[in-house]
């Protein structure tokens, strides 16, 4: 017989060796699935969340895109008007005149903090998609150390050796064999037969 005291078992009579260590591989590997689905339901709750996260920041990235574009396109349209305004205006410097080349200064300002906001949602972007990126990098290196320290082939299998009892003794049948041997004068013994 033969026993496994990493998992507790102990083969059961009858059992050949080899058959044991299926046994206990099977089960090993049992044990080692359960944990690694242990470790994905403990992560993926966190990489939900992160996704979601993801999600919504490249929406917003995509909606500070078009709010720059469109703010880009305003400003050069009032830039555009202002100009022709002014060259082909009555009065080239009207207070009209003046009022849309502010405008369109301000205008250009806000062209500018439109575009500070798509890169600031870009950044929040990368961020999120690192902090995604660690968590299955750290996902992948603890299902690894699980699945390499439960590895079959490093289980010891010790052999046990049961000792009966006078109680579990039960004679049958005696019998008593006799064979002829002669013995030489030297003291070497033959059968005869």
């Amino acid at each position: 017989m033969s026993n496994c005291p990493e998992l507790k078992e102990v083969s059961t009579p009858g059992e050949s060796e080899g058959d044991f260590r299926i046994r206990v591989t099977h089960r090993v590997k049992e044990i080692r699935d359960l944990q690694v689905e242990k470790l994905r339901a403990k992560f993926v709750p966190k990489l939900a969340i992160l996704q979601e996260k993801l999600r919504k920041a490249s929406q917003r990235v995509e909606k500070e895109k078009i709010q720059a574009n469109s703010q880009s396109m305003a400003a050069a349209i009032s830039f555009g008007t202002s100009i022709l305004g002014a060259v082909f205006g009555r009065k080239r410097m009207s207070a009209n005149n003046l009022g849309k080349a502010a405008t369109t200064v301000l205008s250009a300002g806000r062209v500018a903090g439109a575009r500070q906001d798509v890169t600031q949602a870009e950044e929040t972007v990368g961020a999120i998609q690192q902090r995604l990126d660690d968590l299955n990098r750290q996902f992948e290196s603890d299902a690894q150390t699980l699945l390499d320290g439960v590895a079959p082939d490093r289980l010891k299998l010790e052999a046990i050796s049961i000792a009966s009892k006078k109680t579990e003794i039960k004679i049958v049948k005696i019998v008593l064999c006799w064979t002829p041997w002669t013995v030489d004068v030297t003291g070497n013994a033959t059968a005869v037969w």
